[in-house]
């Protein structure tokens, strides 16, 4: 299994409007971190050079929701079909 290698958000972000993995404190007590895909566009900042606002892969906004990332890693490759 391939190792995940995390950046931090405050030392670089991703490329634009490519698909990562992003990890960050989910708020509760239950699980203290939440994984999801997602990515981020300069054109969902809601002023120039505010904080990247992240959507997930359905275009819905994740950083509406009161969650904030701070790792961000590329996905995994897919699987490969079985001969």
């Amino acid at each position: 299994m391939a190792e995940i290698t995390w950046t931090p958000l405050a030392v670089e972000l991703p490329p634009q409007r490519s698909v990562v993995l992003l990890a960050g404190p989910s708020g509760t007590r239950r699980f203290s971190f939440f994984v999801a895909l997602g990515y981020y566009d300069e054109s969902f900042r809601p002023s120039h050079g505010g904080p990247a606002r992240w959507l997930d892969i359905t275009n819905q906004p994740l950083s509406d929701s009161g969650w904030t990332p701070t790792h961000w890693a590329p996905p995994p490759e897919p699987p490969t079909e079985a001969t």
